[in-house]
């Protein structure tokens, strides 16, 4: 546990439940605005180490199939042929092979119990407040699996901030946003409250979507919330 972790009690709260392991059946005991402002350098904090740890696994397997080789190599008395060496090189790497993969599900644990916490505190969130660290979020590489959940949340809470709240958002939460609505699939409750929000904030980064949507959404609230938009950006 780094010196950062130990500073801030949130974090640490949250590391010792991925580390043991504890799923949404218990408790979280603190706000959801502060668990989602802390689980986002915890997640790229595990991140980090889960790459490290898979660096180092790999190499290891490496070593050990080289070994394996040599050795038979020894035992055999030499390779007389291509093929005797393919043959010994795809033995010695069946060998070795389930290392790795034994380890390597070991380490995805703590990320896998990660994103069960992240989900639980997306479905608690309801605080306005908690708006902007969902979109911090939504926008994070490895986060894919809990996006419906966030998404969900995020459909409930941006409708309600208020103006200062909207235009407070940063880059990095309006690209994530933008991003969001702009995919295939996308739930039109997330493209109505995106529209309204980036609206609100004057963001004219999507205008073409918003024309488009206007345009041709069969959805009535998808259509109105475009009309706003454009009424907020263009005039």
């Amino acid at each position: 546990m780094n010196q950062q972790t130990q500073r801030d009690p949130v974090r640490k709260l949250l590391q010792e439940r991925v580390v043991l392991g504890l799923y949404p059946g218990t408790p979280l005991p603190v706000p959801p605005k502060e668990a989602l402002e802390a689980l986002l350098p915890l997640w790229e904090e595990l991140r980090e180490k889960e790459r490290r740890r898979d660096q180092l696994i790999l190499l290891g397997w490496l070593a050990l199939a080289i070994l394996q080789s040599t050795a038979c190599y020894s035992c055999t008395g030499g390779i007389q042929s291509p093929v005797q060496l393919v043959v010994l090189t795809t033995f010695c790497i069946a060998l070795a092979s389930p290392l790795p993969l034994v380890l390597l599900c070991r380490r995805r644990k703590a990320l896998l119990s990660c994103c069960e916490i992240l989900r639980s505190v997306a479905d608690q969130a309801t605080e306005r407040a908690c708006a902007g660290p969902l979109l911090d979020l939504l926008g994070t590489h490895g986060l894919e699996g809990t996006r419906y959940r966030i998404e969900a949340a995020l459909a409930r809470l941006l409708p309600r901030l208020t103006t200062d709240e909207a235009c407070a958002l940063t880059e990095k939460q309006r690209t994530a946003l933008r991003m969001a609505i702009t995919q295939r699939g996308v739930r039109n409750e997330l493209v109505v409250a995106g529209l309204l929000v980036l609206g609100t904030a004057q963001d004219g980064a999507i205008e073409p979507l918003a024309r488009k949507h206007f345009l041709y959404s069969t959805n009535e609230q998808v259509r109105d919330a475009a009309d706003e938009y454009l009424k907020n950006v263009v005039g």
